[in-house]
């Protein structure tokens, strides 16, 4: 009887470790956890740096780095501050390539987030990011569709 209490504990153990990749955070999406605080707190430029800078290939466009920093410091003018975010989709393409959709809440509306990230040697590298105010528009041009199609 001595030896049943060590393996069932022993079999309780190897199911706990074999259920932690279910609940594992991917890198990913700590990555946009981590740009989205930073925008909560008004740090437009770093979040940008933050962002980019996991990508060396990304790092060598300055010009686009800045536009995107000047983009995102007019964000908070246009829709007021940064109240929080949704994850609303991520989508995975094969083992190597995921597009996130994030819907970022603002005082005035919210804006929507999309970001792009490939894993190369095992690590997942940001490769592109956008954002518009077009989400609600197209919520309702697809809600219209449904009702003239008579699908709830």
């Amino acid at each position: 009887m001595f030896q049943v209490k060590p393996l069932k504990y022993l079999m309780v153990l190897l199911l706990a470790l074999l259920s932690l990749p279910a609940y594992a955070i991917e890198e990913y999406d700590a990555t946009v956890s981590n740009f989205m605080t930073l925008l909560s707190v008004n740090k437009t430029d770093e979040a940008t740096d933050f962002l980019f800078g996991g990508n060396p290939w990304l790092r060598q466009s300055p010009d686009q780095i800045q536009n995107v920093k000047s983009q995102l410091a007019n964000l908070s003018r246009l829709v007021g501050a940064h109240k929080g975010h949704e994850k609303l989709l991520a989508e995975k393409v094969g083992a190597n390539y995921v597009y996130l959709l994030y819907l970022g809440l603002y005082e005035r509306q919210p804006i929507r987030f999309k970001f792009a990230f490939y894993r190369l040697d095992g690590k997942w590298r940001f490769q592109n990011f956008s954002f518009d105010a077009s989400f609600s528009d197209e919520v309702e041009r697809q809600a219209d569709q449904k009702l003239l199609s008579g699908k709830p």
